[in-house]
């Protein structure tokens, strides 16, 4: 009988025990780390995954966040909800409702403006669910504060879902995790949210949210190259294993430095959420003077302006219908006007300036041969030219090369459209009066390619002309030279602008000619009105979803001070003469944004632009509409 009441006991135990281990582990709740001042308007929410809690999956990673001096502005937060392995759990789309009622209350608009999300595992589908169900139900309106996500270690496929559940998949019964299912998800994702086609009508069910995938380089469930193949370029990857990647020792941990800076490039980027009516003074004129035809002395195109240290602007070669243009002209500011730089001459075949820091302008390039640099000093009165003793180690024919000043005085010239000079670099010093050899680039370049300097006096050299032109690489002073990255489509005779943000410095790409053959120049070549974002940190291009209103080449992309750039003038065909255009465009970095906000009173391509000390933009010269006339 005994035996028999302990039997008894034992399996009505064991009933009760298994009818509670379905009951989900309670929800374990995580203070907020708020700055009592000033008052915060953005605020930074943890979602963790399934089996997992606020505490024991971010660790520390909240705390490092609210401790960070550069992060004082936000405000963060560990959602948590009911999860557990003994327990059946509930289905992710519910979880993503408790979310939604969470962010809607407890975050309300009217204390936060801006929501920033970091999900771990399987609760980056809460957070995709949440947002797809409300575009599915029209209610954008509703996700606008959301103004970046990251995944970290989110399964972007079914097969990474079976590795990630394959052990504990009896107690998901409930949670409608199928490969199918997340099929769905990622192709609404992908429609609604990474690359939405919004028109007219449509734009409460489509809206596109900043995101950043992180997989672990140790991830036993979600391995590296599987979770690059959907979003590759934004894909970031950190040390560690599903678990180790999103729990950083410290500030210096590449998961925590990945977040932080998404986190302030957002931030910045919503700053500029419209041109408030305080800022319209900070808009540029797009001519300083009231009527352009006839200022120059000479009318010239394809010619070299550059601003010197007292503000006024150099203005000397090029050509006009066909003949080498010779003087030099200066335009003065204070009286609106050029004037034209007597006793001496620009030799011909010279088509790229620098400016050195002591006010005086080196020269280069030559018509078929190598040449020796010219250097003008216009300190002096009258100005003085000098030549190099030595000529270029290669040909540097017209302007199919780069040539720019460095920080420390050297010059950097590169590209050269001979027999095996297609890749060559070499430095002038000036002060020297030498050329030295630098490593080759990496990948051919003779004509169209843009080099552009960075911040950390790197420079990033792209498009042209030459097999591998696509490819983008960074220079390095010291000579070493990467790959870094790979342009969304062949160009050439674009412009590549750095912008304000990045470290060391984002670069954007804007209009050029392209065709699909990027080792020729063919006839059908067409110009383009993508524009692509050169990310400094990842080495990746990003297309922007806008599109310029005109394509063009040949054009000129000034930055403002403001942070926007300028877009002026170009050819529209590719036939140049009668196919230039008028229409003057903007581009906005933070938002991404095109605007067209006038016209020229003269049309025109192969021009110049300079930012004056006033904010304005001088632009000069040019091809006109009719004929190949110069203005």
């Amino acid at each position: 009988m005994r035996k028999l009441l302990l039997l008894l006991w034992i399996v009505l135990s064991s009933a009760i025990f298994l009818q509670c281990s379905h009951i989900p582990k309670p929800s374990e709740e995580c203070e907020p780390l708020r700055h009592a001042s000033p008052k915060n308007r953005k605020a930074i929410v943890f979602v963790h995954g399934f089996m997992g809690t606020c505490k024991e999956t971010w660790d520390k990673f909240p705390n490092l966040i609210h401790t960070d001096a550069e992060l004082t502005s936000f405000d963060v937060y560990s959602w948590s909800y009911p999860s557990g392995i003994l327990g059946k759990q509930p289905s992710a789309r519910r979880v993503g409702h408790q979310l939604k009622t969470y962010l809607a209350n407890v975050l309300s608009e009217s204390e936060y403006d801006e929501i920033y999300l970091v999900s771990h595992s399987l609760g980056g589908l809460v957070v995709q669910y949440m947002v797809i169900d409300e575009l599915q139900n029209g209610h954008a309106s509703q996700l606008t504060r959301i103004k970046h996500i990251v995944f970290f270690g989110s399964p972007l496929n079914g097969h990474e879902l079976d590795r990630l559940t394959g052990l504990v998949k009896q107690e998901y019964a409930d949670i409608d995790f199928r490969s199918e299912s997340i099929t769905t998800l990622v192709t609404e994702w992908n429609e609604r949210v990474y690359k939405p086609d919004i028109r007219p009508g449509d734009n409460n069910s489509n809206l596109k949210i900043p995101f950043t995938p992180i997989c672990g380089l140790r991830d036993e469930f979600i391995v590296p190259n599987e979770c690059s193949a959907i979003y590759g370029r934004l894909v970031e990857t950190v040390p560690g294993n599903h678990f180790e990647m999103k729990n950083p020792k410290n500030q210096d941990a590449d998961s925590y430095r990945i977040v932080k800076r998404r986190l302030v490039e957002a931030a910045i980027l919503n700053r500029d959420v419209s041109i408030a009516p305080s800022d319209q003074k900070k808009k540029p004129k797009l001519e300083v003077m009231s009527k352009l035809s006839g200022n120059l002395v000479a009318p010239r195109s394809g010619h070299m302006s550059v601003k010197l240290p007292d503000g006024r602007v150099l203005v000397t070669g090029g050509f006009n219908e066909n003949a080498w243009v010779a003087s030099f002209e200066l335009f003065d500011p204070k009286t609106q006007g050029f004037s034209l730089l007597q006793g001496v001459r620009l030799e011909e075949g010279s088509h790229k300036a620098a400016l050195m820091k002591d006010g005086q302008l080196v020269f280069a390039g030559s018509c078929m041969a190598r040449a020796k640099p010219m250097i003008l000093d216009t300190n002096t009165k009258p100005p003085k030219i000098a030549h190099s003793k030595f000529e270029t180690f290669w040909q540097h024919y017209n302007d199919t090369f780069s040539f720019m000043r460095l920080p420390d005085g050297r010059l950097f010239i590169a590209g050269a459209p001979t027999s095996n000079g297609d890749r060559k670099v070499e430095f002038y010093d000036p002060i020297k009066d030498e050329f030295i050899a630098g490593q080759d680039l990496l990948f051919s370049r003779f004509g169209g390619q843009t080099a552009t300097l960075r911040r950390d006096n790197s420079i990033l050299v792209l498009g042209g002309v030459g097999r591998g032109a696509r490819r983008a690489e960074v220079y390095y002073p010291d000579g070493t030279t990467k790959p870094s990255g790979i342009l969304g489509q062949q160009r050439r005779l674009h412009t590549a602008t750095l912008l304000e943000a990045g470290n060391p410095g984002n670069v954007v790409v804007i209009g050029g000619l392209s065709n699909r053959d990027e080792g020729a120049v063919a006839s059908n070549d067409a110009p383009t009105g993508f524009v692509e974002i050169h990310d400094a940190f990842t080495g990746y291009f990003d297309r922007i979803d806008e599109k310029l209103e005109v394509p063009r080449f040949d054009h000129t992309s000034t930055l403002l001070p403001d942070g926007t750039v300028l877009i002026v003038g170009g050819f529209a065909k590719n036939g140049r003469w009668n196919n230039t255009t008028d229409v003057v465009e903007r581009f906005h970095p933070r938002r991404q944004q095109l605007e067209t906000i006038g016209r020229l009173r003269t049309a025109r391509g192969k021009h110049s632009a300079e930012l004056l000390d006033d904010g304005s933009v001088l632009i000069v010269g040019g091809v006109l509409s009719s004929n190949g006339q110069t203005t």
